[in-house]
């Protein structure tokens, strides 16, 4: 059986629906300031992997807000 995973084409469409967009953005808020421990943390919205959601993490989303894949 060959299974298929989506990989996004934009590492800040955090949601996979082709463009990062206020959702995307929304994902980050909702977990800024967490750490791996935290029950808010998610993995996803850690966009440069350092285990804090923080300002550098929005900024990135922010980045490349309305970019589609």
């Amino acid at each position: 059986m060959n299974v298929y995973v989506r990989q996004p084409l934009l590492s800040t469409d955090l949601n996979n629906d082709g463009t990062v967009n206020i959702l995307d953005i929304f994902m980050v808020a909702r977990a800024f300031g967490s750490i791996p421990e935290d029950k808010n943390w998610n993995a996803v919205a850690d966009l440069n992997t350092d285990s804090i959601i923080n300002v550098l993490d929005v900024y990135a989303a922010a980045r490349d807000y309305g970019k589609t894949v």
